[in-house]
C-alpha cells in the first residue's frame, strides 16, 4: 500500500497497513580503492605510529585503524580538482551517465521491515566500521591499505609539536597550513556506493516512513584523509522521488558541477538512475552530506563526512561523528509536514523526538539511547553535527568542559566552554578530557526557544557518556546553567588558527533583506507561505538548471532563479543581510567560507570602525539573528553558481535562497562534465514525460 505524502495533489494520506519493528543493521556496503600496504621496513617510527581511530563505540566494533595513509605530492595552490602523478585519469573525472538529481514528494511503502536485515560482510579487525565505504570489495585493492611512500604523511602527524599540538602535524603539512589555498594531493581515491530506498524505520522504537541510504539511519559516513579524491555513486531506487546529494561545507574548488543542487548544478536524478560525484578533500575536519531535494534529508537521506587532518590540540581517541537531528512522525514524513507548514504557517513543526546518531528512546520508554564509553585520563575528540531541519541546540556534557578546536571546517585556537551553540548545518569539533569521577553522565542537546517550536522531551533528548567500570545505570547528573538564545559562538572565542585579515578598502556591501513570511496564491499549490532574500523568492527550474544553461550558451535568466552576480576576480565581496522577521535563520553558503565582520540586533549603524576585519570568524554556516543583521565577506576565488540559503528545511523550500553567480565568465566545464549534465537532464525530462511513471508536480522552491 502506498503511504502518500500529504501534498496539494495527493490529498489525505493512507495509513500504513503493517509494521514490524527491527533494529538498524550498520554493516556497510561500499567500494574502497586503497593501495596495498608496503612491506618496506623503512621509517620504522612512521610505520609504527597508529592513527588515533574513530571509535564506533555505539556499535562495539574494533577501534584499531590502519597505520598508514598515502603520500602527498607538493602542496597545491591552484583550483585543480586533483593534481598528482597518481591521480585518477581525467577521463574518469568526467563523471558518469545520469547527471541529474532529485526532488520532491515523500512517498513510502509499508514494508514488513526488511530494513535491518542486510547480511554483514567480513571486515578486517584493523578497520573501524565507521571507516568502511559502501560495498566492501577487495577486487581493486588489498587490505590493510598501503602507503606508496610512508615517510611523507604518517597518519595523524609526523611526531613532534606543530602549532602547539601533538596532533597538529600532518606530514609536510600542519595545523598552520592555510587549507583554503594549499592542500596535499595523496593520489588515493576513496569510493562509496549509496543506494536510496523507501522503507520504514524505527530510530526511537516507533515505526515511521523513511528514505534511507544503504538501509542505514543516518546514512554511511564518508571518511577520507586530507587531500584524497572521493567518488560517490548514487543509485536512486526511491519509488517516486528524484534526488540530488550535496556535500555540505566542501568548497568544490574548481568542481562546481559536483555541488549537488538540483536546479543549479544539475537536474534531479530520477528513480532508477545512477550518477557519480567526484571531489577532492581540499579541507579537513567534520561535515555532512544530505539530499538537496526539498526536505528529503529530514526523512533519512543524510550522513556524516570525516576528513582526517591535523588538530589544534592533542587528543587520544577520535570518537567520530555525532549527528543530532529531529524526527517527525507526521503522516507522509517531512515532505508532508513541509506542505502543512507551507499552507498553514510556521509553528506547526514541533518534532516528536531528538536523535543522536539516529537513535534515542521515546516517551513511552522504547528505543535505545546513544552511549559512548571513555577511560579515565584520556582525551576524546568528538565531532558534533546538527543534521536537523529546524532546531538550534546548546550541546554540553554534565560535569565536563569541552575544548573546541574547530568550527565548521575551520580549525580555531582552542578554547574551553561548558556548552557550544549548534545551528542547523553547523559543526564543531571538541575535546573532552575524561577527568571526572567514574560514573555515567548526560550528553545534552538542549533545543533553544528560537521561535516557540522547540522540542521539550523532558530529558529524553539526552545521550550517555559512561566511564569504563561504571555501573550500568542511567546518569543522575544535572545540567549546568544555560542561556536560552540562538546566537553563534562568540566571535572573540572562535578565532581561526590560521590568521587571515579582510581588506575593506573596496567596502561597498550589497544589501540583502530577508523578509517576513508572506502568503501568495499559486496556480499549483493554492495559498502558501513564502520567504524572500534580496526581495525575491527563489523557485528553481529543475528541468533547466543554471549550469546546463551555461553549457548551452543559453542566457535566459528568470527572476525566480534569484541570481546575485559577483563579477570581480580574486577580491573581497561584501553583503549586508538584514532580517526583518523575529525568527533567526541559519544561513549557509555553498562553495565558500564567509567571514562574519559584524552581527547584532536591530539595524546596522554603518559604523565601519566596528567591523572585525582582523582574522574574523570564518565558517560556511552562520546564525542570522531574529530582527538583526550581519555584515559578511567572502573571497571571489572560486567561480561557480553557488546556493545561499536558510538551512531550516521549510524556509528554503518556501523560497529563502538565492543563486550566487561568482565570476560567470570564468566558470569552465570540460566537455565530459557538460555532457554529463545534459545526459542527466535528458534522463530527468524523460522520466517526467513517461506516462507510465508516477510523477508529482514540484511543491515549493525545489531546493
Amino acid at each position: 500500500m502506498k503511504f502518500l505524502a500529504l501534498s496539494a495533489l495527493c490529498g489525505l494520506p493512507f495509513a500504513l497497513s503493517t509494521f514490524t519493528n527491527s533494529k538498524l543493521d550498520n554493516a556497510f556496503i561500499v567500494t574502497s580503492v586503497i593501495p596495498a600496504r608496503s612491506t618496506s621496513t623503512a621509517h620504522p617510527s612512521s610505520l609504527n605510529r597508529p592513527i588515533p581511530s574513530i571509535s564506533n563505540i555505539h556499535h562495539a566494533t574494533s577501534s584499531v585503524a590502519p597505520n598508514q595513509i598515502p603520500s602527498v605530492s607538493t602542496a597545491r595552490t591552484t583550483s585543480n580538482r586533483v593534481s598528482s602523478s597518481a591521480q585518477t585519469p581525467a577521463s574518469a573525472l568526467a563523471v558518469s551517465s545520469s547527471r541529474g538529481v532529485s526532488i520532491l514528494r515523500n512517498i513510502s511503502t509499508a514494508h514488513t521491515s526488511t530494513i535491518c536485515s542486510s547480511t554483514r560482510v567480513s571486515i578486517p579487525s584493523w578497520l573501524p566500521l565507521s571507516s568502511v565505504p559502501s560495498v566492501l570489495t577487495t577486487t581493486a585493492a588489498s587490505f590493510p591499505p598501503t602507503d606508496s611512500n610512508p615517510s611523507q604523511i604518517p597518519p595523524q602527524g609526523s611526531g613532534g609539536i606543530c602549532g602547539g599540538s601533538p596532533n597538529g602535524c600532518w606530514g609536510n603539512f600542519s595545523i598552520e597550513t592555510d587549507s583554503e589555498n594549499t592542500w596535499p594531493t595523496t593520489g588515493r581515491t576513496v569510493e562509496y556506493t549509496f543506494t536510496l530506498t523507501n522503507t520504514t524505520c524505527a530510530p526511537d522504537g516507533i515505526p515511521k516512513s523513511c528514505l534511507l541510504v544503504n538501509k542505514q539511519f543516518p546514512g554511511p559516513t564518508v571518511e577520507a584523509n586530507w587531500g584524497d579524491l572521493i567518488k560517490v555513486t548514487i543509485n536512486n531506487q526511491l519509488e517516486d522521488n528524484g534526488t540530488s546529494i550535496h556535500w555540505h561545507g566542501i568548497r568544490q574548488q574548481g568542481s562546481n558541477s559536483e555541488d549537488g543542487v538540483n536546479g543549479l548544478t544539475e537536474c534531479p536524478l530520477p528513480p532508477g538512475g545512477s550518477k557519480t560525484y567526484v571531489w577532492q578533500a581540499t579541507s579537513y575536519g567534520t561535515s555532512w552530506w544530505h539530499s538537496h531535494a526539498s526536505t528529503q534529508y529530514g526523512d533519512g537521506v543524510f550522513g556524516a563526512i570525516v576528513i582526517h587532518g591535523p588538530t589544534s590540540a592533542g587528543y587520544d581517541v577520535d570518537m567520530g561523528p555525532i549527528t543530532i537531528s529531529e524526527i517527525y512522525r507526521t503522516s507522509g514524513g517531512s515532505g508532508a509536514l513541509d506542505v502543512i507548514i507551507s499552507t498553514q504557517g510556521p509553528l506547526m513543526d514541533v518534532p516528536d523526538n531528538i536523535l543522536f546518531n539516529g537513535t534515542n528512546v521515546n516517551a513511552q520508554g522504547g528505543g535505545k539511547r546513544f552511549q559512548m564509553t571513555v577511560e579515565p585520563g584520556k582525551r576524546y575528540l568528538m565531532r558534533f553535527i546538527n543534521t536537523g531541519v529546524d532546531d538550534f541546540y546548546k550541546v554540553g556534557i554534565d560535569g565536563h568542559m569541552m575544548e573546541v578546536v574547530a568550527i565548521d571546517l575551520t580549525p580555531v585556537k582552542p578554547y574551553t566552554t561548558q556548552y557550544v551553540s549548534l545551528a542547523i548545518g553547523q559543526r564543531f569539533d571538541a575535546i573532552m578530557t575524561a577527568n571526572g569521577t567514574v560514573g555515567n553522565y548526560w550528553l545534552r542537546a538542549l533545543p533553544m526557544n528560537c521561535a516557540s517550536n522547540n522540542y521539550n522531551g523532558k530529558g529524553t533528548q539526552n545521550a550517555i557518556i559512561s566511564y569504563k567500570g561504571a555501573a550500568s545505570a542511567l546518569p543522575t547528573t544535572t545540567a549546568a546553567p544555560v542561556h536560552d538564545d540562538c546566537l553563534d559562538e562568540p566571535a572573540e572565542k572562535t578565532v581561526p588558527f590560521v590568521g587571515k585579515s579582510v581588506n575593506v578598502s573596496n567596502f561597498d556591501p550589497r544589501h540583502l533583506p530577508v523578509a517576513s513570511p508572506f502568503k501568495i496564491t499559486s496556480a499549483n499549490e493554492g495559498r502558501v507561505f513564502r520567504w524572500s532574500i534580496g526581495e525575491t523568492t527563489q523557485n528553481v527550474d529543475l528541468q533547466h538548471p543554471i549550469l546546463q544553461r551555461l553549457v548551452q550558451g543559453n542566457t535566459t535568466i528568470s527572476p525566480e532563479d534569484n541570481i546575485i552576480g559577483v563579477d570581480e576576480k580574486d577580491t573581497w565581496a561584501f553583503w549586508y543581510i538584514q532580517n526583518n522577521f523575529y525568527e533567526p535563520h541559519p544561513i549557509h553558503m555553498h562553495g565558500n567560507d564567509m567571514r562574519i565582520l559584524a552581527s547584532g540586533e536591530g539595524q546596522w549603524d554603518e559604523d565601519l570602525s566596528k567591523l572585525q576585519v582582523n582574522n574574523p570568524m570564518r565558517r560556511d554556516t552562520f546564525m542570522l539573528r531574529g530582527g538583526g543583521y550581519a555584515i559578511l565577506a567572502f573571497y571571489t576565488d572560486n567561480p561557480g553558481v553557488w546556493l545561499l540559503h536558510c538551512h531550516i528545511g521549510w524556509h528554503v523550500s518556501e523560497g529563502l535562497s538565492a543563486s550566487i553567480y561568482i565570476r560567470k565568465d570564468d566558470i569552465k566545464l570540460d566537455a565530459g562534465v557538460g555532457k554529463s549534465i545534459e545526459d542527466g537532464c535528458t534522463a530527468w525530462n524523460d522520466y517526467l514525460t513517461n506516462p507510465t511513471k508516477f510523477t508529482y508536480q514540484k511543491f515549493g522552491s525545489g531546493v
